[in-house]
């Protein structure tokens, strides 16, 4: 069972790999273009996919891999293609499927930010599962509004 998870780990690692490198060589494409708006852009996208790795090395918080995987895909998808390659401007729907996908990642990020106080000593033992459904929503609604 223990190698199943290490060998989904290992894929979602590497499929986040890969949209990285797609970032790094659209990257290379808008500074050989001298397109300093999506070269800002990209670097931004970058940084963002590489937030989980920082927080690993620097603060020691595990960040799952599949959680990594969605939001590298969010943010690949919303900034990068949605705003470097235009596809805001091409496809009227794509707004409207990054909102809704930006909901359910907003709120795994609530129920995460939960997930990872509730390994330190600092939540009260026994908390009441509606207090972190209420909780988990209204830390995504925040963070919406931010």
């Amino acid at each position: 069972m223990d190698t199943k998870n290490s060998e989904q780990n290992s894929i979602y690692i590497t499929l986040t790999l890969l949209i990285q490198a797609a970032v790094a060589l659209g990257l290379i494409v808008f500074i050989l273009r001298r397109d300093w708006e999506n070269t800002f852009l990209t670097v931004l996208v970058l940084g963002l996919t590489l937030v989980p790795t920082f927080l690993l090395r620097r603060y020691r918080v595990y960040i799952p891999p599949e959680f990594q995987l969605v939001s590298a895909i969010f943010i690949f998808l919303s900034l990068f293609l949605g705003s470097a390659a235009d596809f805001y401007y091409h496809f009227w729907w794509w707004d409207f499927i990054l909102h809704i996908g930006s909901g359910f990642l907003l709120g795994i990020v609530g129920f995460l930010v939960l997930f990872l106080l509730n390994q330190t000593e600092r939540l009260p033992e026994g908390m009441r599962p509606a207090f972190l459904c209420f909780f988990g929503l209204t830390f995504a609604v925040f963070l919406g509004v931010m």
